[in-house]
């Protein structure tokens, strides 16, 4: 669900940059986000998985990978989502 969320905030975004070019703010309000999706990626290097599914922190350590996913430049942490080992975490996590 996470990751359906930010698809939309960011090809919404694209489409507006799209439709008015001179609009400064869709620039801006994209680079935001892009900026944040860098953070979220720099972040999950040292978030360690939650132990149980449910939660606050089960919560943002989705959102938070669902983020860095969408970072363009963030080849280290797709290749690692990739792993064994993280897709046993995030299967613990969400359950699927």
């Amino acid at each position: 669900m996470e990751e359906t969320i930010v698809d939309f905030l960011i090809s919404t975004i694209q489409s507006l940059a799209e439709q008015y070019p001179d609009a400064t703010w869709v620039g801006v309000l994209l680079g935001v986000l892009l900026s944040i999706c860098g953070v979220a990626a720099v972040a999950t290097m040292w978030m360690p998985a939650p132990s149980e599914s449910t939660g606050v922190y089960a919560t943002l350590y989705r959102w938070v990978h669902a983020l860095a996913g969408h970072f363009a430049q963030n080849k280290g942490a797709l290749a690692d989502a990739k792993t064994a080992e993280v897709q046993q975490a995030v299967k613990a996590v969400t359950g699927k």
